[in-house]
């Protein structure tokens, strides 16, 4: 005999055998109007999300802003590619219609068991909805480098930069300039911290979990950190940028910003310079919180004990 199913555990199959087919697959529930909205919140393209504003949000009526909310409930719990932009967007329409907090809330109960994994993450991202309702359970991340236990909250980039924040890619001055970290450093950033295990590991904040471990790491092992870190840099989940000698371009550090594994903070900083440039550890650290208090967002910094 064929096993009965509930409507919310046949959607997953019917969306994914509608992937396979190449039929789109429209959900009724969600007025025509809406479309364009729904289908830009849940794009994976950052530029698209933010082409919806927090003033298109508000302007909804109480009952579109309800049906978007279900309908980006259903996408988390039907399509997984989905889900970290669906609840992005539930929070950021509960941000505008407060009375749809007790809906958005109750819409984490109805996705998969905790076993999705999203760029890395071990659980499916739920995040509070700062100042309109309970807490719900975060996620969590693994480190900023491969090889270490310790895990920090996965936020969406709305709760860690505002979603129309555009973060700064550079920073200089006469001694160093920093500019996001990516693939391209891999040869350079590999030999930077490689040559400067101890040193790094005696700097505040870290040895961070594992890392650096002491063992190193290999070229295609730092790689693969380094195209993380250019993810979550495009997501807005974490900002990561390579300290560059403004003579040769040399690697010379790195700097990370990242959710705070405490709620007492916004944000963690993090940095480091070569053992030959060690110098430079506290220039770099002063500078970096200057610019964090001009440029970016956040007011709590942990600075690690600087």
């Amino acid at each position: 005999m064929t096993p009965s199913l509930s409507d919310d555990d046949l959607a997953p199959y019917l969306y994914l055998a509608a992937s396979f087919s190449g039929t789109p697959l429209l959900d009724a529930g969600l007025p025509v109007r809406l479309r364009d909205i729904a289908a830009k919140l849940l794009s994976s393209i950052r530029a698209q999300q933010k082409a919806v504003t927090n003033d298109d949000l508000a302007g909804l009526t109480s009952p579109d802003a309800g049906h978007l909310v279900q309908h980006l409930a259903r996408a988390a719990r039907d399509r997984p590619t989905e889900q970290q932009a669906a609840m992005l967007g539930i929070i950021r329409i509960v941000k505008q219609h407060a009375q749809l907090a007790e809906d958005a809330t109750s819409s984490k109960t109805r996705l998969p068991p905790e076993s999705a994994h999203l760029h890395g993450a071990r659980n499916v991202p739920i995040c509070r909805i700062a100042g309109v309702g309970p807490a719900c359970r975060r996620g969590e991340l693994e480190c900023r480098r491969s090889g270490q236990p310790r895990t920090v909250p996965v936020m969406t980039s709305d709760e860690f930069v505002p979603v129309d924040f555009d973060p700064p890619t550079s920073l200089a001055t006469n001694q160093f300039h920093l500019e996001p970290l990516g693939p391209q450093h891999n040869q350079a950033d590999h030999a930077a911290w490689m040559s400067s295990i101890e040193h790094i590991r005696s700097t505040p904040g870290y040895p961070d979990g594992n890392w650096p471990p002491r063992s190193g790491m290999t070229f295609e092992e730092n790689l693969s950190d380094l195209r993380r870190h250019a993810d979550d840099f495009t997501r807005g989940a974490g900002y990561t940028f390579t300290v560059l000698d403004p003579g040769d371009n040399d690697v010379i550090g790195c700097v990370y910003l990242y959710p705070s594994a405490s709620q007492e903070w916004d944000v963690t900083v993090q940095s480091w310079v070569r053992a030959d440039r060690s110098s430079l550890d506290v220039p770099l650290a002063d500078a970096v919180a200057r610019w964090l208090a001009t440029d970016w967002p956040w007011e709590r910094v942990d600075r690690c004990g600087r």
